[in-house]
């Protein structure tokens, strides 16, 4: 009996068109949304049993067109699946959320990262509603919530730019070239997992040769270290030698660090041979298997044995994972765990108000991780479009203070003298984001707040510019007493990247200008910012 019946194949609801290109069909019939605004209605076409109702499965598809239309009164829908459903959030009439405006999609990126403008929305709600059996309250969360101070918001919100990179990248020789439009990467390898037991193997069999370790090391300090001013570099460089010595008291931990370490300078070393493997490189995907080993190790590490370089070595992962765009759709939620840990282990706080004996290098060590923790924080909220918790939090901790790192060592008792921020330091870096950072937070919150965000008005929005230009006119030019060329150099670097900051703020506070008053999209938009 069984062998004679045939199993019954699934409905695709998806045109052919888009389900071969990979894409999110928008499903309307007879032609879909995202076959018309790629110019290819003729080529979208359906399974003949959408429409023909002999399935069962079609068959309850059909009820459950008849059972929601927007013609339909809500009277008609079950009331046991929308007890509480406000009919206006998706009727003909309502007035679209003021967040809505700053979507858009620009047919470039994949489903997972769709965006669409108000009335798309609204339009692909309806059609959800007509095509989905509304007995099913299963709700997928697999996509990602993008405010407006992420990149896709604020193209859309300037529309002219917006048409002007779509039609930049369908012009391009390469970019536009038609092998693009079925182009599919290879699928990355899957990365293996690891026991508990063979966890710290793996990760001693994955370190490179002493000479190539101590290059990579290297070149990581001499490009990031006073950006992400992790580490006391002498302190580092001593746990180093001792490691390779075989003197080192917790060599797994270090050698997990490492790891970390190089993953965040691979792919700028330029001594080993580089090439492309499908859509990554040879560089990217060795810094993504050291990534993984580091992250397996830590997963098995006791919430006890937290130490301060267990997150010096979490801030490197998630800084390398940065660098290397690698899980790009994590890092606002990595950060947050992060962040959460933090906070939790107190690197917020002074401990020494709090009746704990500190020494000076522990003091300076909890500064520079804090201050790494809340700039991978502030940097990931804006890129995700929502406020940061650390605005509102209290934090005493204070910022890195003016020293070389060989002006302090652990067995330091006395502090040494803070050197003004005209001065180039180790720590000029952190010192000066630091002080910034309100700014960026304060910012950051009104762009990403809807309540603020409506509150803004044309003499706060100057006050604000106004705190922007200040910072960037007093911002210390570290190059000209600089005695040597490195020194010179690290100096333009911290400069640039502090100055980068500043600008993006500018860029957000353009948002506001993008929008009329009852939040539609404006006609007379800021078009000399564009």
């Amino acid at each position: 009996m069984s062998e004679s019946k045939t199993k019954r194949r699934r409905l695709v609801l998806s045109c052919f068109e888009c389900k071969r290109r990979k894409l999110k069909c928008g499903r309307e019939t007879p032609v879909c949304s995202r076959c018309i605004n790629v110019g290819n209605p003729e080529l979208c076409k359906y399974d003949p049993r959408f429409s023909m109702g002999t399935d069962t499965d079609v068959a309850g598809l059909a009820c459950s067109n008849q059972a929601w239309s927007p013609n339909n009164s809500m009277s008609q829908l079950p009331t046991t699946t929308f007890d509480n459903f406000d009919a206006s959030l998706i009727g003909d009439n309502c007035q679209p959320s003021s967040w809505l405006p700053f979507q858009l999609d620009l047919d470039l990126e994949s489903s997972s990262s769709k965006v669409l403008d108000s009335e798309s929305l609204i339009d692909s709600l309806k059609s959800q509603m007509q095509q989905q059996p509304v007995t099913d309250q299963r709700k997928s969360l697999n996509g990602r919530f993008r405010g407006p101070s992420h990149s896709t918001s604020i193209i859309a919100s300037f529309q002219d730019l917006s048409r002007f990179m779509k039609q930049t990248v369908e012009d391009h020789h390469i970019l536009g070239a038609p092998q693009w439009a079925t182009y599919t990467p290879s699928a990355e390898q899957p990365l293996p997992s690891y026991s508990k037991d063979e966890v710290e193997q793996v990760i001693k069999h994955l370190l490179p040769a002493e000479e190539r370790c101590r290059r990579l090391s290297k070149s990581y300090f001499d490009h990031f270290t006073g950006i992400y001013a992790l580490f006391h570099v002498p302190s580092f460089w001593q746990e180093y030698q001792n490691y390779w010595d075989g003197t080192h008291n917790d060599p797994v931990r270090f050698n997990a660090m490492l790891l970390a370490v190089m993953s965040c300078s691979r792919c700028l070393f330029a001594d080993d041979p580089l090439s492309f493997d499908g859509d990554s490189s040879t560089a990217r995907n060795e810094a993504v298997e050291w990534l993984h080993a580091v992250e397996a190790w830590q997963g098995y590490r006791p919430a006890k044995s937290t130490t301060i370089e267990v997150f010096q070595v979490r801030c490197l992962v998630l800084f390398s994972k940065t660098l290397n765009d690698i899980d790009r759709e994590d890092h606002y939620t990595a950060s947050q765990t992060l962040l959460a840990d933090a906070i939790s282990n107190g690197l917020h706080r002074d401990w020494k108000l709090l009746g704990v004996d500190e020494s000076v290098y522990e003091r300076e060590l909890r500064r520079k991780v804090w201050s790494a923790v809340a700039e991978q924080d502030i940097a990931a909220c804006i890129e995700r479009g929502v406020p940061s918790m650390v605005s509102n939090l209290f934090a005493d901790i204070g910022q890195p203070k003016g020293y070389n790192d060989c002006d302090y060592y652990s067995s330091t008792e006395f502090e040494p003298s803070d050197q003004p921020d005209s001065q180039l330091t180790d720590s000029s870096f952190a010192k000066i984001a630091h002080s910034i950072r309100p700014l960026r937070y304060k910012i950051n919150d009104f762009v990403n707040n809807p309540q603020k965000h409506r509150s803004l008005d044309q003499p706060h929005l100057v006050a604000l510019r106004v705190q922007i230009s200040e910072a960037l006119d007093g911002m210390p030019n570290w190059s000209d007493p600089a005695p040597d060329v490195a020194g010179r150099n690290q100096g333009l670097v911290y400069r640039a990247v502090l100055e980068l900051y500043l600008h993006e703020l500018l860029l957000l506070l353009h948002l506001p200008f993008a929008l009329t008053k009852d939040t539609a999209i404006s006609s007379a938009v800021d078009t000399d910012f564009q």
